[in-house]
Order: structure tokens, then C-alpha cells, then sequence
């Protein structure tokens, strides 16, 4: 068996076998090296003895959730600088402030894209790729179920949701889009058939 590249392995835990092995699949496809597990009890041991570049975790599990997971996997020396980007079908505050506790880097919306999850990891994998000076700093989680494009420069898909962190006016209705590139803002509201009000 090939030695394993830590740079680029990425380690998907899911305890849905059909959604793992797609996982698994398109990240294979997108030059990573994946592995799935399918509860975070099998994945904590795995990523302390072996780091990998990021986690990707389904959050609701039985056992360890991925809440713990990644609280666990922070804890740790060994894998405290590991991002862990958590997966969700319900998105709430709720999710939101116990994603930050966890130390998540992102959540996303399930069912994935499978290119909103590439973004992602890209973006956690490569913090100044998707960074300039004249855009606002990225803290807490951000949520990323779509990307738009870019008014002001043109760059396609190259808007993204700003990290949602807790404000003295939370965003009731709306999400914050920042361009990757030029760093242009754009705030709309979601598409109340797909976004539940936070």
C-alpha cells in the first residue's frame, strides 16, 4: 500500500454507507486522499495516530457526535491544528454555537455539492487563497451552501458566505456574501425553501 500524503488526506466520517462512499468518491476524484469511517469513536483513535489535513464529519451520529469529535480532536496536541468541517441537514443557532465550541471550521448543508465541499476545504486547507487585505477577516464558522457570482469583478462562483458569527444584531433573514477575489459584500436573504431562518 502507497504511503499516505498527510498534505492532502482528508478523513470522512459518516454513518450513512451511500453518502460516505460518495464522499469518498468525489474527493478521490478532486485529488485527495480519502478515508471514511462511519462514527467518530472509529475516527478519533485513526486521526491521532495518523493527522490527516482536515476532517469531514456528519455532525448528527449515534455515539460520539461530530460535536464531540471535533471537540476531542481539538483537545488534542496531535491534532489541534487539524480543521474539521462539519455536515448537517438541520441548520439552526443551535448548530451554530456548538459548531464555534467545537472549534469547527465550517458547516455545511447536507445534502452537499460536492464543489461547495471542495471550496471548503480548499479554503481550510489554504487560508490565503481565498483571502486579500481588503476583505473583512474570516472568524468562527462559516456556512457555505452556495456560491455566487461576482458583481463587481466578474470572477464566477466566486462569492461565498461569510463566516456567521454571534453578533449584537444576529442575522435574522439574511446571508452575508463576500467576493474570494476582490472582496466586494453582498448581503440577501436565503431561499425560504432551502434556508431556515437562524
Amino acid at each position: 500500500m502507497p504511503a499516505m500524503d498527510d498534505s492532502s488526506h482528508v478523513l470522512v466520517v459518516e454513518d450513512d454507507a451511500n453518502a460516505l462512499s460518495g464522499y469518498l468518491e468525489f474527493l478521490e476524484a478532486a485529488g485527495f486522499e480519502a478515508t471514511g469511517v462511519s462514527s467518530g469513536a472509529d475516527a478519533l483513535p485513526i486521526a491521532l495516530r495518523h493527522p490527516p489535513a482536515a476532517v469531514v464529519t456528519d455532525i448528527m451520529m449515534p455515539g460520539m457526535n461530530g460535536f464531540e469529535l471535533a471537540t476531542a480532536l481539538h483537545r488534542d496536541l496531535r491534532t489541534r491544528h487539524v480543521p474539521v468541517i462539519g455536515l448537517t441537514a438541520h441548520w439552526t443557532s443551535d448548530v451554530r454555537e456548538r459548531a464555534t465550541d467545537a472549534a469547527m471550521r465550517a458547516v455545511l448543508l447536507k445534502p452537499c455539492v460536492p464543489s461547495h465541499l471542495i471550496a471548503e476545504l480548499e479554503r481550510v486547507l489554504e487560508p490565503g487563497r481565498d483571502s486579500n487585505p481588503g476583505a473583512p477577516a474570516r472568524n468562527g464558522v462559516a456556512f457555505a451552501p452556495a456560491r455566487r457570482d461576482c458583481l463587481e469583478c466578474g470572477l464566477k462562483k466566486g462569492m461565498m458566505l461569510q463566516d456567521i458569527v454571534p453578533s449584537p444584531q444576529p442575522l435574522a433573514n439574511t446571508f452575508p456574501y463576500i467576493c474570494v477575489r476582490c472582496g466586494a459584500e453582498l448581503t440577501i436573504p436565503p431561499p425560504p425553501s432551502q434556508f431556515p431562518r437562524i
